[in-house]
């Protein structure tokens, strides 16, 4: 009894603390990436699809339309070529990870919409 109310504790604390992280994550996205991914410098444009590629693959919270529309909006990167890779290179990882082939059906609607690009 006594290990059952610790281990019920640990994990209370555990998802206290997942909680603040998805919190911090999230506020991150929308402060870092949401003004930068449009940045005048391909460099830093280049890096926040990179690490948008490399999110998604690891935090399935990540794979929504909300967060791949801006690897579909790189595509279309008049500036760079090397982001327009950048951005196709990150839709391949996503699609080869294995995080995301459990839950392919949420690329679906993404899938329909961006593939003639």
């Amino acid at each position: 009894d006594q290990m059952s109310n610790i281990l019920n504790a640990d994990a209370q604390d555990l998802a206290k603390q997942e909680n603040l992280l998805e919190v911090m994550i999230t506020t991150l996205f929308e402060n870092v990436f949401v003004p930068r991914y449009r940045d005048t410098s391909k460099d830093v444009r280049a890096a926040c699809i990179t690490a948008l590629g490399r999110v998604i693959c690891t935090l399935p919270s990540f794979l929504s339309d909300q967060h791949l529309k801006y690897l579909a909006w790189v595509l279309n990167d008049s500036g760079s070529p090397t982001v327009r890779y950048l951005g196709l290179t990150s839709l391949q990882q996503i699609y080869s990870s294995q995080t995301v082939k459990e839950d392919i059906d949420k690329l679906r609607n993404f899938t329909n919409r961006f593939e003639p690009r």
